[in-house]
């Protein structure tokens, strides 16, 4: 990953759209057995918008829950680790979690990880980085700060109207609708950027440089949706270019953390992320920068 000093601003009026998503996404998300959901009626301590800015709108394509990139972000944008740190001292203390299936940056902002028997011999509170569906974490979901089981649970679009939900009809042996519009299907429950493809019908859309795999027609379509039962189904967003990257894909990332004195979350900032393909995420040739409040 390169980085660079080139500042982007979020807008005050985006800042409160997002916040007010992330709000409406706290009241639909599953809120498992974790300490956080108990404690607040909140899924996370922290969150992530990933988004583009088109003229006047904010569009989005997720509400991250469990967002990783805390530790680079606070080395490449001081304001940032400056809002963090004094949202950050109305938290309890607590430790983070290490996974073999997970590689992240919280050493960091947080020091030394747990391995999985420490944290299950200890009394902390924990961020857990195991995938949702490894089963020997869940044991540590009573005391965790952000989903664990949950993480990466796509229905909560469903309810904020991003997205629809694909399922396989028995009776008919077809998906119950197909998509009429260029989407982007995903699981219903999935992270980092892993099982994504693109249904593309607009000629212009025809050009883009899609990764190989990542680019499915319909039959590739309906053999996902028969063998996994369930897809969520996302009309595309088109990315954003930056005027000194006009031939990268842009996204914007805005971290929120969340204020138990206000009952509220609180914006950070966060990075702009570009990369070469239309799929933008932190893979190798993407290029980051400060996302700034304005």
């Amino acid at each position: 990953m390169l980085f660079s000093e080139r500042h982007e601003v979020f807008p005050d009026w985006a800042v409160e759209e997002a916040r007010n998503l992330l709000m409406r996404q706290a009241k639909v998300f599953p809120l498992g057995s974790t300490w956080v959901g108990r404690e607040y009626g909140v899924h996370t301590l922290w969150a992530r918008v990933d988004c583009v800015i088109h003229g006047d709108r904010l569009l989005c394509y997720e509400g991250e829950d469990r967002p990783d990139g805390v530790g680079s972000v606070r080395c490449i944008n001081p304001a940032f680790a400056a809002r963090l740190d004094e949202v950050r001292a109305e938290w309890p203390s607590f430790r983070w979690v290490r996974s073999s299936n997970r590689h992240t940056d919280d050493e960091l902002w947080l020091g030394p990880g747990l391995a999985l028997e420490e944290a299950l011999a200890s009394r902390d509170l924990l961020l857990v980085r195991a995938r949702p569906e490894d089963s020997a974490y869940h044991p540590l979901e009573d005391r965790a700060i952000a989903p664990v089981s949950h993480e990466g649970c796509k229905r909560y679009g469903v309810a904020l109207d991003w997205w629809q939900v694909l399922s396989w009809n028995s009776d008919t042996n077809e998906p119950d609708h197909v998509p009429t519009v260029s989407s982007v299907i995903k699981p219903i429950q999935g992270t980092r950027g892993r099982a994504i493809n693109l249904y593309l019908f607009e000629p212009e859309l025809s050009g883009l440089d899609v990764p190989k795999g990542v680019l499915i027609s319909r039959g590739e379509l309906r053999r996902r949706v028969r063998k996994e039962k369930e897809v969520v189904c996302q009309p595309f967003i088109p990315a954003m270019r930056l005027p000194d990257l006009p031939d990268r894909h842009a996204i914007l990332r805005m971290y929120f953390g969340f204020s138990p004195r206000t009952c509220s979350f609180v914006p950070l900032g966060g990075v702009w992320m570009a990369t070469p393909d239309p799929i933008v995420h932190g893979k190798e040739g993407a290029v980051v920068g400060p996302l700034v409040l304005s």
